[in-house]
């Protein structure tokens, strides 16, 4: 049997895919759920210390949920979910899929707060032109945009963003909600697409990448400061500083959250 789904789990459609997300329950609920999963998962779960133990539960369970919600219509998809999620030597998730259910997945995560990502690919929708080829990725992040005093957000900035990037954000000096929010905001946009880029590209490279490798701007019609972290947008990426990665080209999306605390962005590789 496939593990319950969290009461709180909320599912939705984005322009990336599918997104499930749930906040991390007590720990008697969190290894109530982990009981569900096949045996294969749960001795993985067992390696790891309580906390990282059940991050990858609530990542599992989440992802099952993110996936039933992907495929509503497709028979067989119990059956599907009731197999084991692989995890690869870089530490992503891999689903045993058939033909029909083919797809990419992805799983972000903090102590509190696990979010999935399911996208079908175009043999799965005969070809359409919003799902992904044999060859093409996506990542998917999140990150609390509040708790870092900016002090420890100019700080973080300088070392995730290029010149160009930190010119582009908004005043760190601001003296109201609003102006520290903003700022916040920008600063953790960033960083976070960085690191859906770093998940989407690595299967194509299989390497660290560096933050300052990669470049990320709004694209021209969301340039403005208080629109370019709004759901939905697409930003640039720049690749072209990065070994190996010529034949790629990624699209980076800031994404809608449940919450305004909570930050959620997605990349798409494609290969050319």
């Amino acid at each position: 049997m496939s593990p319950s789904t969290p009461e709180t789990t909320r599912c939705w459609q984005s322009v990336v895919g599918t997104i499930a997300l749930a906040w991390t329950p007590s720990t008697t609920t969190v290894e109530a759920l982990g009981a569900g999963l096949p045996p294969e998962e749960l001795a993985l779960a067992a390696a790891f210390g309580v906390r990282r133990r059940q991050t990858f539960i609530m990542g599992r369970t989440v992802l099952r949920s993110a996936f039933r919600a992907a495929f509503p219509e497709v028979p067989g998809v119990a059956e599907v979910l009731r197999n084991v999620i692989h995890r690869d030597d870089r530490g992503a998730p891999i689903m045993v899929l058939p033909s029909t259910m083919a797809a990419r997945v992805s799983i972000t995560h903090k102590d509190d707060v696990v979010a999935a990502l399911v996208r079908p690919m175009a043999s799965t929708l005969g070809g359409a032109t919003s799902s992904l080829g044999i060859d093409d990725s996506l990542g998917l992040d999140l990150e609390h945009r509040d708790g870092r005093s900016a002090v420890e957000l100019e700080r973080l900035a300088r070392q995730v963003l290029r010149p160009e990037e930190l010119a582009s954000l908004p005043s760190s000096r601001g003296h109201s909600d609003d102006e520290r929010n903003t700022y916040a905001a920008a600063v953790m946009a960033r960083f976070s697409l960085k690191e859906a880029v770093y998940k989407a590209i690595d299967p194509h490279l299989r390497r660290y990448v560096g933050f300052l490798e990669v470049g990320v701007s709004p694209s021209d019609e969301n340039s403005s400061v208080n629109s370019n972290v709004e759901e939905g947008h697409r930003w640039r990426v720049d690749l072209s500083d990065v070994d190996g990665a010529a034949p790629l080209e990624a699209t980076g999306y800031v994404l809608r959250s449940p919450e305004p605390s909570l930050v959620l962005t997605g990349c798409v590789v494609r290969k050319r």
